[in-house]
């Protein structure tokens, strides 16, 4: 069963991919999150400044870990001391070579879709780092858009606030 869900997976992911490059992103599938882990760091050059939002996905996958272990300069916003040390971290991230995070859903059609407690994560998408790098598991891909609006206000933000203490 495991087999058929990743070839399923596999195959929704480059229907969506197919999507993405329409809308202009450049957009590749991985097996594991470990090669696409190793996919990540290849793209960044040593020496650069990255940083990333509150992505439990890049976290998860050991990219945020790897990444400290490296040699980039690190922005990394949970080791802020104080709440303002912690909006002037948000604010750096702004000015990285390279912003890592995820998305809370996207939909077949191409569309990410995300929901900001701070809006860091969408500043940063829109407007700010050199590079940003948007990594998703297949599992976040929802039908239409509706639906993956849908995801993120029912699933990720909810989860987002009992992560991060806040309020949906």
């Amino acid at each position: 069963m495991q087999e058929l869900m990743q070839k399923h997976y596999e195959q929704l992911a480059r229907a969506t991919i197919t999507q993405l490059r329409r809308r202009g992103f450049e957009a590749e599938w991985f097996a594991t999150a470990e090669e696409a882990k190793a996919a990540a760091l290849r793209l960044l050059p040593e020496g650069c400044t990255v940083a990333w939002g509150g992505s439990a996905t890049i976290r998860d996958m050991g990219l945020t870990e790897a990444v400290h272990a490296g040699n980039w300069k690190v922005i990394d916003r949970d080791l802020a001391k104080t709440p303002e040390e912690r909006a002037e971290l948000h604010r750096q991230g702004l000015l990285s070579d390279w912003y890592l995070m995820s998305a809370n859903a996207i939909s077949a059609e191409g569309v990410l879709v995300n929901i900001d407690g701070t809006g860091n994560r969408l500043a940063a998408l829109c407007f700010g780092p050199k590079q940003v790098l948007v990594l998703c598991s297949a599992g976040k891909i929802q039908p239409t858009t509706e639906t993956a609006v849908s995801r993120a206000r029912n699933t990720a933000a909810p989860a987002n606030a009992l992560r991060f203490g806040g309020k949906t």
